[in-house]
């Protein structure tokens, strides 16, 4: 097995690495997206969730880490 000089497979790894980063935090995105789809549709085409409901539930979600994070400074 031949493998190229440590300092190429160093700076191979500089550039693929957050490529992959990136790829891995997509496909994270992607579920809870699609779990959140899942959850949701079938309660908005029922009635059970109204619409605006459902935007004052994700306006609390967007700043809920914003939220954690200020907290978590005063810990």
């Amino acid at each position: 097995l031949l493998l190229p000089p440590d300092e190429l497979q160093r700076k191979a790894i500089k550039i693929i690495e957050p490529i992959f980063e990136k790829c891995w935090l997509n496909n994270n995105q992607i579920q809870t997206l699609q779990k959140t789809r899942d959850t949701l549709l079938p309660k908005l085409i029922s009635g059970e969730v109204r619409l605006k409901d459902f935007i004052a539930t994700t306006e609390t979600l967007l700043y809920l880490p914003l939220l954690i994070q200020w907290y978590m400074m005063f810990i």
